[in-house]
C-alpha cells in the first residue's frame, strides 16, 4: 500500500494486525504495529486489544500485560478482556480476577463479556461453585 502512495488508516491495521495475530504471525503483528506507533495514525482501543489478544495466544501474557498498562482510558474493558480471557485460558485464575479488581477500583462497572469469561474459566478449572456464586454477584451488581 506505501509503494503504491496509499497511507493505511487505523481500520486497515486493525484488520492487517488481527489477520496476523490470529494466524500466529505476531512478529509481523509487532512489525505493523511498531510502524503504526511511528507512522500513525494514533492507536485506539480497539488495536490494543487485538494486539493483547495477540500476544495472550502466543502465550505471551507479560507482554500483553505491558500493552494493557499503557491503556488509559474509560474503555478498559475492551483491552481487559482478552487479557482476563489469557490468563483463564492458562489456568491462571488469580490474575484473571486480578484485572477486574482494578476495573471495580477505577469505577468501571463489568461488561457481560468479562463476567461470561470469568465464569467460563472457573468452570474450565473445575470451580463450579465459585461460578455460580460468580454469577450470583452479576446478577447483584447488574440490579443493584
Amino acid at each position: 500500500m506505501l509503494k503504491r502512495g496509499i497511507k493505511p488508516n487505523i481500520v486497515t491495521y486493525n484488520a492487517f494486525i488481527h489477520g496476523l495475530s490470529n494466524a500466529a504471525k505476531m512478529e509481523e503483528a509487532v512489525r505493523l504495529w511498531d510502524e503504526l506507533k511511528i507512522e500513525g495514525p494514533v492507536p485506539d482501543i480497539f488495536i490494543y486489544s487485538v494486539m493483547i489478544n495477540g500476544y495472550c495466544k502466543a502465550k505471551k501474557l507479560e507482554v500483553g500485560e505491558k500493552l494493557f498498562n499503557e491503556v488509559h482510558t474509560q474503555k478498559f474493558a475492551v483491552v481487559c478482556n482478552p487479557l482476563i480471557r489469557g490468563y483463564c485460558e492458562n489456568g491462571n485464575m488469580l490474575e484473571a480476577f486480578r484485572l477486574p479488581d482494578q476495573m471495580k477500583s477505577r469505577g468501571i462497572a463489568l461488561t457481560v463479556v468479562t463476567y461470561s469469561t470469568l465464569t467460563h474459566g472457573l468452570c474450565a478449572v473445575g470451580r463450579v461453585e465459585e461460578a455460580k456464586n460468580f454469577i450470583d454477584e452479576m446478577r447483584r451488581d447488574r440490579t443493584g
